[in-house]
């Protein structure tokens, strides 16, 4: 708090104010680890290494399909239909031919040509598993980066848990030193205001006050950062709805 120096203490100005207290909002963590653990699954990391599998898995579907011997049918061409005498119209001219079976007038002719093709050597051939293992290693790859990404948030949000948990009991103890530390500068100030303390017990007691709140001022700053980094890395500005302010 604001404190009055004498002059003979520390050749200070008379009526001099100090003050060498600091306010900084300070908000403790009270989200528990096991949810922030449980959204785990929701966060961008695991969320990006979950996709890319995804699209592996599709990728290897197609691959697998574009390998099967599948044949390719071609409709070559096909012919329906009445010959109409010359010069006479459909409504009124008579029936010359029609074309499609000869034998039988309800029957329809349709040519069909079938193409098979199987690939069975090269790079992409049928018997070659080129293609297909690198296809097939990619989802793996793909399945032990998201493996990998999981194991790595859960790591990473246990360990700024606890390091918020530790700097939340060092700012308790540095609120009970900041306290302390201006009790005692009081009590050296009512005695130097009596004579009864030197000037060197004065710089002392100030010097511990400003001590103990720069290092309480630490402290919080430190708190604020890591609760950040933990809802950066949840994906919000928040750790789950509670601010980190």
């Amino acid at each position: 708090g604001k404190i009055l120096l004498n002059k003979t203490a520390i050749d200070a100005d008379l009526e001099q104010n100090y003050n060498f207290t600091t306010s900084l909002d300070y908000r403790p963590l009270k989200v528990s680890m096991q949810k922030i653990l449980s959204n785990t699954e929701k966060t961008p990391s695991v969320l990006k290494s979950k996709w890319a599998l995804d699209q592996s898995e599709l990728t290897h579907k197609y691959t697998l399909k574009e390998l099967l011997p599948l044949p390719k049918i071609v409709i070559s061409g096909f012919k329906i239909g009445h010959v109409y005498n010359e010069g006479t119209t459909p409504s009124s001219g008579k029936i010359k031919e029609f074309v499609g079976n000869k034998g039988n007038r309800n029957n329809l002719d349709l040519s069909i040509g079938v193409n098979w093709t199987i690939p069975f050597s090269g790079a992409a051939g049928f018997f070659n598993e080129l293609t297909y293992k690198n296809s097939y290693l990619s989802v793996e790859r793909s399945k032990n980066v998201l493996v990998k990404t999981r194991f790595e948030s859960l790591n990473k949000f246990t360990n700024l848990y606890y390091r918020i948990k530790s700097d939340e009991e060092q700012i308790k103890d540095l609120q009970e030193r900041v306290k302390n530390s201006s009790l005692l500068l009081d009590e050296i100030l009512r005695k130097s205001n009596q004579g009864a303390v030197d000037r060197k017990e004065v710089e002392d007691a100030i010097g511990n006050a400003i001590s103990s709140n720069q290092s309480l001022l630490n402290a919080i700053l430190t708190h604020f950062k890591e609760k950040t980094d933990l809802a950066n890395s949840l994906g919000s500005f928040t750790v789950l709805g509670e601010s980190v302010f």
